[in-house]
């Protein structure tokens, strides 16, 4: 499907149905001739699973990438649009699932990648380094088939590694002790559960939103919705209470299309 020239956001409104369905070969015909300028994005089903190692330093890329290679095999598909971050696809036997422990982000049954077109920061062309999914069908024996036992073990390797930039980030939380050393991290949802134990989950969810840093703010905003949902509030109410205590520095519409799509 078309994706916005100089972005990584759809053309298409309400493209999420094409993870189930798939797209429709007239479709992606019609679309290469109504917008040749726009990248091409791709609705990840169930039946692929994709890695997106979104590293910048080299040598932890390259760690990181090893990794995969031992716990979830050699993949013929692996795709450079902004090195040395790369991402890496395979057949998945239909229980992996969308997560992202930021900086490794994987892709099953939902979310969009980017295959081919101008990466929005570099400008150039997104890049295949070994073969191109227009030359391997999806079931190609040579494309390694991972599940969420291999995904799990693979991220829980990783961790060490990918730690320090998640904290930077602002992605986790740091539990600090009265001597100011650090004890330990969690998530963000973890921290926020902890804290709905004390304090009670709507004060949680509000500290939680109001403390958010540059680089963690997405994921924030995110958890807190889902937990919120879970809790049986409906959309309308979600969308008043992030609106009330987050500062949303691409305006409103960013919390109203995050609660549209969460509550879907």
């Amino acid at each position: 499907m078309p994706i916005i020239p100089n972005s990584k956001q759809a053309f298409i409104k309400g493209w999420n149905h094409f993870n189930k369905e798939g797209v429709d070969d007239l479709d992606v015909l019609g679309w290469l001739g109504q917008y040749p300028d726009y990248a091409v994005g791709f609705p990840v089903p169930k039946s692929i699973a994709v890695v997106d190692v979104d590293i910048t330093d080299r040598e932890l890329a390259h760690k990181v990438g090893r990794l995969a290679l031992t716990y979830l095999g050699k993949t013929p598909l692996v795709r450079v649009g902004a090195a040395p971050k790369h991402q890496l696809w395979y057949k998945q036997a239909g229980d992996v699932v969308t997560r992202r422990p930021h900086p490794i982000e994987i892709f099953g049954g939902t979310g969009f990648v980017c295959m081919f077109g101008l990466h929005s920061t570099t400008k150039k062309p997104y890049r295949w380094l070994r073969n191109s999914p227009l030359d391997m069908r999806p079931d190609d024996p040579a494309i390694p088939l991972v599940d969420a036992t291999s995904i799990s073990l693979f991220l829980e390797a990783a961790k060490p590694l990918v730690e320090p930039l998640r904290v930077a980030s602002g992605r986790v939380h740091t539990v600090r002790g009265t001597n100011g050393r650090t004890l330990h991290t969690e998530s963000i949802k973890d921290h926020i559960r902890r804290r709905s134990e004390i304090e009670g989950t709507s004060r949680a969810c509000a500290m939680a939103l109001r403390e958010c840093r540059a680089g963690g703010r997405h994921d924030t905003l995110m958890t807190v919705i889902g937990i919120l949902y879970r809790e049986g509030w409906n959309a309308e109410r979600i969308e008043a209470f992030c609106l009330h205590h987050w500062h949303a520095p691409r305006g409103t519409h960013e919390i109203t299309r995050a609660v549209q799509y969460a509550c879907k």
